[in-house]
């Protein structure tokens, strides 16, 4: 679901919500638990070493990282976790493209692609990582180099997996493969069944009253987001937000105080309160923000709320709690930079 308006300041829903932010260091030669409880098991763990080593440091803590990216204009928002993971992008990028990330060198390596590059500096990075991840994937299924791998091995393993590759190019194939071998990992490691065949999918989805409808690839991701939002494994110390994971509330000064999650409404499927430099969602559902966009203040002066310029855009990955055959509202305070009466609506 992606949210872009033009020349407006808004926010979903307003309500004041506690944010979870890393404050751990990573040492490049010991990578953190919690990492491997991320959906790029073997790639998050090959990106703290290449960060390390990049760095030079002892240690790489989270203002290295964000200094890190924002020489390069790009936005630093979000966890250690986030920011290890878009260091390790713009090293191999660069890499790549023998030169420094930029808007063009980056539209240059989308298009060669066959990717689309509309959008902002930000839009295009993230499309560039999210290939390059799939890149890195299939590589690890050939324990090859992407030049070494035919076109007539990719369609026969995408084909292995019952998903049809058709005619497209190299390029798409490789997207493709990918993202589907991904998925085939992240639900054999989740339900702890390395035998896992996608034969099986319907009967899964089935069992956990989600949709069936769709291609092999489609009801792959389906599973896999839901696993991964819902697996137990995501549960105590183990969480690619917060460095400290509990099931109830913290009491704090004998039980005087005490920091416990908010009330949430039935049928709440999200709330962005955009007062957190992450963009969480607040409703308990964990729909956060896929990379956290521009801020400026908040309603009458209180808290923050998000911006866009007319080009910029926030977006929030899909969910099957946004599918539903009923009627469902959508409710948000904005604010107009231009036409502007003065006053939130």
């Amino acid at each position: 679901m992606n949210s872009k308006r033009s020349g407006l300041s808004i926010v979903f829903l307003v309500f004041l919500s506690l944010s979870c932010v890393h404050s751990r260091r990573i040492v490049p030669d010991d990578v953190s638990g919690t990492l491997i409880q991320q959906q790029n098991q073997i790639t998050a763990v090959a990106d703290a070493a290449l960060v390390g080593q990049t760095l030079g440091s002892s240690q790489v803590d989270l203002q290295t990282l964000k200094s890190f990216v924002q020489q390069r204009t790009l936005n630093s928002a979000g966890t250690m976790d986030d920011l290890v993971t878009q260091a390790a992008c713009i090293i191999r990028l660069e890499q790549q493209t023998s030169q420094a990330i930029s808007a063009s060198s980056l539209e240059v390596y989308l298009t060669g692609r066959g990717l689309e590059t509309a959008g902002s500096k930000d839009d295009l990075f993230s499309r560039s990582c999210d290939y390059l991840q799939t890149e890195l994937q299939v590589q690890k299924i050939f324990g090859r180099g992407i030049p070494d791998i035919t076109v007539e091995e990719l369609k026969v393993e995408l084909s292995n997996l019952g998903i049809a590759s058709g005619t497209g190019t190299k390029f798409a194939l490789i997207y493709s493969l990918g993202k589907a071998s991904k998925n085939v990992q992240t639900i054999k490691t989740l339900l702890n069944d390395p035998t896992f065949n996608p034969s099986s999918l319907k009967a899964l989805l089935k069992e956990r009253e989600l949709s069936q409808e769709g291609t092999t690839a489609e009801m792959l991701t389906r599973l896999a987001t839901h696993l991964l939002t819902t697996s137990p494994s995501q549960m105590i110390g183990a969480s690619a937000y917060c460095d400290l994971v509990t099931e109830s509330s913290i009491c704090l000064a004998g039980g005087k105080k005490m920091i416990i999650a908010d009330a949430v409404p039935r049928g709440l499927v999200g709330r962005w309160t955009f007062d957190d430099e992450n963009m969480f969602d607040s409703s308990g559902n964990a729909n956060h923000v896929k990379r956290a966009g521009t801020f400026t203040s908040g309603i009458h002066g209180f808290g923050q709320s998000a911006s866009f310029d007319g080009n910029s855009m926030i977006e929030i990955p899909h969910s099957e709690k946004y599918s539903s055959n009923s009627d469902f509202c959508v409710t948000y305070w904005f604010y107009l930079l231009t036409d502007s009466t003065g006053q939130w609506r």
